[in-house]
């Protein structure tokens, strides 16, 4: 696959964990990656955001305007500051400024052809946003080639499907093709 295939998910943060910087007005801290192929740290529009932005969590969609930046913290490393609203939904979610982005998968899927740029030794540790063609993804290792994975796409009725290539953004290559494990959730 090559990379042009692969969709450009354009401002999207995966947010895994936040609390309360400044009470007035209300700043949050938040702990999550760009999905994009800048190992975490986002292009302009992901790193500094003002304007009207998608919270997508499994719960709920929330459309409001908001400012993001990433910011570096002495001990602590790069932080997600989060401007503009009093209350946040529960982690994990997605911050995007794409309005029509929706939840198309959320489940287990089996590695099948691991090309070696994931770390199945430590399940729950390792969070490594990739895509296909038409969605991206976070994927979480569980272990033994299996991984949970919440995908998006802004087309209407797109599935996962078995044999979808996947590619890490981080790595800028492809990954695997995966196989739907057979408890998966399919939104």
């Amino acid at each position: 696959m090559e990379q042009e295939e692969v969709i450009n998910p354009g401002m999207a943060i995966w947010i895994t964990e936040y609390n309360m910087y400044k009470p007035s007005p209300i700043v949050w801290k938040a702990d999550g990656i760009a999905i994009d192929a800048y190992h975490g740290f986002g292009d302009n529009e992901t790193r500094f955001f003002d304007g009207e932005a998608v919270l997508l969590s499994l719960e709920n969609k929330i459309i409001q305007r908001l400012s993001t930046s990433i910011t570096h913290f002495s001990r602590e490393g790069f932080k997600w500051l989060i401007k503009g609203t009093e209350r946040l939904p529960q982690t994990p979610f997605l911050i995007t400024s794409d309005p029509t982005m929706q939840i198309i998968f959320n489940g287990i899927v089996e590695i099948k052809d691991d090309q070696k740029v994931i770390d199945f030794s430590e399940p729950d540790a390792c969070i490594y946003p990739v895509g296909a063609r038409d969605w991206f993804a976070v994927m979480a290792v569980k272990g033994n080639n299996r991984a949970y994975l919440t995908a998006f796409s802004p087309h209407k009725n797109l599935k996962v499907l078995d044999n979808d290539e996947i590619w890490s953004f981080d790595w800028d290559c492809p990954v695997s093709r995966i196989k739907i494990a057979q408890n998966a959730l399919i939104k």
